[in-house]
């Protein structure tokens, strides 16, 4: 065994800001061959997974009935009676952890990505459009809708989201597109944001811009 870091210099900022890291507890889980480390952070009501394979973390989250993102339901991870299981922190029921399920025991799964900042080399830039590559056409019982906002102040604020569609059932090579974004700016960040319970992977995005002189 060789110990190394896993940690980024952004996840450590973020843990460091919390009132107490006393009470955190981690756990493993394993799903299709993906290993996760994941830690619960009570008191700062934080849920951060590790995926061991490709090194990336990201933030897990459970919504309540005002909209409120809180951290993840799931305590506890175990493999038992042929079937894989979690724990509620809050309530203490017992679940049965199904990837094929697409709710939180019937709450939306929120699901927000953020991207990285786009740059001109300093050049002031508008935006034409942007346009996600989503899974979709598996909207049975829609419409779903996927929601786009964005920040022209190097993501210090952000405007009001702009919803588009999923697509209709089978259309399964339509894209959600928004435009014109507008500007000029000299630094965007993009952030897309969707709870439709249906499958859906996002496998990337792109925006054209108009670059001018700075």
């Amino acid at each position: 065994y060789q110990v190394r870091r896993v940690s980024t210099h952004a996840i450590e900022a973020l843990i460091q800001d919390y009132s107490t890291m006393a009470d955190a507890v981690g756990y493993t889980q394993q799903f299709d061959g993906h290993a996760f480390y994941v830690i619960n952070f009570p008191t700062a009501d934080k849920t951060w997974a590790y995926e061991i394979e490709t090194g990336q973390w990201h933030e897990r989250a459970s919504i309540d009935n005002n909209g409120v993102l809180h951290r993840h339901r799931v305590a506890c991870f175990a493999a038992a009676y042929h079937t894989i299981i979690g724990g509620d922190y809050q309530t203490g029921a017992i679940y049965q952890i199904d990837p094929s399920v697409y709710t939180d025991n019937g709450m939306p799964i929120p699901r927000i990505r953020s991207f990285p900042h786009v740059l001109a080399d300093g050049n002031m830039m508008s935006f034409k459009y942007f346009r996600a590559d989503i899974e979709v056409g598996q909207t049975v019982g829609g419409p779903y809708t996927i929601d786009l906002r964005w920040s022209f102040t190097r993501g210090a604020s952000f405007g009001d989201p702009v919803s588009q569609q999923f697509g209709s059932e089978g259309e399964y090579y339509s894209s959600p597109w928004w435009g014109p974004i507008g500007g000029p700016t000299r630094d965007c960040v993009f952030e897309l944001s969707w709870s439709a319970p249906v499958k859906t992977a996002l496998n990337g995005a792109w925006t054209e811009i108009e670059v001018a002189d700075a």
